[in-house]
């Protein structure tokens, strides 16, 4: 069905889903040549992916890209790629760069990730270039069908989407912080002109930001306490973050092709699934759509055996040995249905049977991320399941190499 994108927005999330990846492929993603291959280390993969992201003149970021890291041997057919992605976006929100802080005021979005006021403790000579990075990175994501692993406050959602400023209003002050909301809407309910001591002026970390020239001066009145709530969201939104917003707006613009206003064909909920898919994993859809391989069937003890593990573990646990079987840190928003496997194409979870000679009980699962497979060995007892995958819990299983 031909649909336009103002006749897209009231679909349904799944159609919009496919239009847009179809919108994708028609008019953005260059699906005519692969680039040469993208080798980093995992010890500085934040840096060393920047530095080729930024400087490489043969680097097309709108087409495929196959990534080695060194010293680790795969072919990459998709496995490498999403670990690559997730090693990059836990070095990208780590507390230490500093390039977002996690949003702990009383809010709608409590937990999402900010654009911090104060500049980066590393990288100060070039941080902003690290935002126009970022964006990069986040626009290829989107492309490649790629969950960021963290969840954006709605305020960066916006940018991301194209709104302009003036499509910022004191509503989306509620997912920044409660508090500032209900103060802003006393401002506007109460009488300013008899019971007003308060100034064009707006402190943070005790800092005061002149919000109009000469704010010290000016006293906020029934006259103008509209215009100093449009101020303080304007602050807020955008002012006080503005260059590095603007950078991260310039990468992902670029990956879009300047057509990031196509996005609103999504509500603001809608885009922050599909950039980010969701953390809660549901046991039983994981089953529903498992096919096994070999001689396991679904009836299988050392299947049922693994199930029950699975059921006994900890949300954070569950997580854990997701992303060690597929390479993903989220699960698709429509489920375990629309895992994605080699390059953009879905492939549903494969437990395998190991080789009929090989019943060795010591053996640790081994995970084939680009075909979200495991060969589960036929462990005799609940115990020795449990121990193998809590070694890979617990562990850093994080490595590449072929057998």
């Amino acid at each position: 069905e031909q649909l336009t994108d103002k006749e897209v927005y009231n679909k349904n999330y799944y159609v919009k889903r496919i239009w847009f990846a179809k919108y994708i492929n028609k008019n953005i993603y260059d699906n005519r040549n692969d680039n040469s291959p993208l080798v980093v280390s995992r010890e500085n993969i934040l840096e060393e992916s920047f530095n080729q992201f930024m400087t490489s003149q043969d680097l097309n970021l709108r087409a495929n890209m196959h990534i080695y890291f060194v010293d680790e041997i795969a072919y990459d057919v998709g496995g490498v790629y999403r670990e690559w992605y997730s090693c990059l976006f836990k070095e990208i929100f780590s507390k230490e760069n500093n390039f977002f802080m996690e949003n702990v005021n009383k809010s709608e979005d409590k937990g999402s990730f900010l654009i911090p006021i104060t500049e980066p403790t590393f990288y100060k000579s070039e941080y902003l270039l690290y935002y126009e990075f970022i964006g990069k990175v986040i626009g290829k994501a989107l492309f490649d069908k790629i969950m960021i692993g963290q969840n954006f406050n709605r305020i960066i959602l916006k940018h991301l989407m194209n709104y302009k400023i003036e499509q910022f209003d004191i509503e989306d002050i509620k997912y920044y912080d409660i508090s500032i909301y209900n103060s802003l809407k006393e401002i506007l309910k109460n009488d300013m002109d008899s019971n007003s001591d308060l100034y064009f002026v707006w402190e943070i970390s005790n800092i005061e930001y002149e919000l109009i020239p000469n704010g010290k001066e000016i006293l906020i009145k029934n006259t103008n306490k509209f215009q100093f709530v449009k101020k303080v969201v304007e602050f807020i939104c955008y002012n006080s973050i503005s260059k590095k917003i603007d950078k991260l707006k310039e990468g992902f613009d670029f990956i879009m092709s300047n057509k990031s206003s196509i996005l609103q064909i999504f509500t603001i909920d809608e885009f922050n699934f599909l950039l980010s898919g969701q953390s809660k994993i549901d046991l039983t859809n994981w089953k529903e759509n498992t096919y096994y391989k070999g001689y396991y069937t679904k009836d299988d003890p050392t299947i049922k055996m693994f199930w029950d593990v699975l059921n006994e573990l900890t949300h954070e646990e569950l997580l854990a040995f997701y992303k060690f079987c597929t390479g993903c840190s989220r699960v698709p928003i429509d489920g375990f249905g629309s895992l994605q496997g080699t390059r953009n194409k879905q492939m549903k979870f494969c437990i395998e049977s190991p080789p009929m000679m090989d019943k060795d009980e010591n053996r640790l699962i081994e995970a084939h991320t680009c075909f979200n497979r495991i060969c589960l060995p036929e462990y005799g007892t609940k115990e020795k399941m449990k121990k193998a995958i809590y070694t890979i819990i617990n562990n850093d299983t994080n490595f590449f190499g072929l057998k």
